[in-house]
């Protein structure tokens, strides 16, 4: 018996769609256990054969922390580089959150609100608890380079107080810095919509 071609290729169709979608899904509607599990530290371990876990610099640290204690001290660009560039080198466990916001504003629309919930009972969850993060807003190439830089201070900012009051998340926990266009997320791109993200890293306690 001749199998049914049109059938075979229109099941084909469907399991190609559904494998999409379910990759879509976990990319982009990330749950709370999902967002646990990649900001989570590695487990410290005994062994001496085991890879270290990734630690900041002092110096990268000693910055973290006075933006920590004094979350109004403006820090150069060359500072803003240094410090996206050692968060990146580092591999820390990080997170890029395509959260929406209104055109040209900080003002967080309703579309980021699931996310945004996601993240701050992620954030409240007893495997994050003891953790500090840097809230890092990024932007794309267009516009002025200082706009972008004051916009996406502004939107790592609007972040860290949703999660702040909405969560009671300690503000000390949460490290509020606008990079800008200083750590494109696809260089070959300036333009395109990945770039324009808010990114969590873990940098311990």
């Amino acid at each position: 018996m001749q199998p049914n071609i049109p059938a075979l290729l229109i099941c084909a169709m469907f399991a190609v769609a559904g494998a999409f979608t379910a990759g879509h899904a976990l990319g982009g509607e990330l749950s709370k256990t999902d967002i646990v599990k990649r900001l989570q530290a590695p487990a410290k371990t005994r062994s001496l054969t085991a890879s270290p876990r990734p630690t900041l610099d002092a110096g990268t640290r000693r910055m973290i922390e006075t933006l920590r204690n004094a979350p109004t001290r403006q820090i150069v660009v060359e500072e803003r580089k240094k410090l996206a560039t050692a968060l990146q080198d580092t591999k820390l466990p990080s997170l890029d959150l395509d959260i929406p916001f209104e055109y040209d504003s900080a003002a967080i629309s309703p579309q980021a609100m699931p996310i945004l919930v996601q993240l701050g009972q992620a954030l409240s969850d007893p495997g994050l608890a003891s953790s500090s993060f840097v809230v890092g807003g990024h932007t794309d190439a267009r516009g002025a380079g200082d706009y972008n830089l004051k916009l996406s201070q502004r939107r790592a900012e609007a972040v860290r107080e949703f999660l702040s009051k909405k969560f009671s998340i300690a503000a000390g926990r949460l490290v509020a810095i606008g990079f800008g266009e200083v750590q494109l997320k696809n260089a070959a791109a300036p333009d395109a919509p990945e770039n324009r993200r808010v990114q969590l890293v873990n940098v311990g306690e």
